[in-house]
């Protein structure tokens, strides 16, 4: 038998569960994809408010939470200052086409924050939450 190390951190993270909210059902289904092929739960939202319920029902299971910045309803950043007043720790990552357009997207909001650039890679945004999830613990 030939057993290989393995790093207990990176396993642990890559069976997080992570809340998307996003409202585009494409780039939904795309982010979807990518971290599911990284051993990633997901759990999804089309919106802030129902990325709410979701999170109310199941918050002992997610660990970070993935949000479009701007969306109908509810967009991330309102959604990310409920959820502080919740969890304080939540770790969230902010995702914008808009990122470089609007100055002060995101003042507002409580760190630890990042925001990630439309269009993105599969690697980049992998960094990103590894990167968040590894600073919350």
């Amino acid at each position: 038998f030939l057993y290989l190390p393995v790093d207990a951190e990176a396993a642990s993270l890559r069976r997080a569960t992570v809340l998307l909210v996003e409202d585009e059902t494409a780039v939904r289904s795309v982010v979807r994809r990518m971290l599911l092929g990284q051993g990633f739960a997901v759990r999804e939202a089309r919106d802030g408010e129902a990325a709410l319920r979701l999170w109310h029902a199941e918050r002992a299971h997610i660990r970070a939470v993935i949000t479009d910045v701007v969306m109908p309803v509810m967009g991330g950043r309102d959604l990310a200052r409920e959820l502080r007043l919740l969890d304080h720790d939540l770790p969230v990552l902010f995702m914008s086409a808009y990122a470089g357009d609007e100055p002060g997207l995101l003042d507002g909001v409580d760190e630890p924050r990042r925001l990630l650039a439309k269009p993105f890679t599969s690697e980049g945004l992998l960094d990103a939450l590894r990167n968040l999830l590894a600073e919350s613990v």
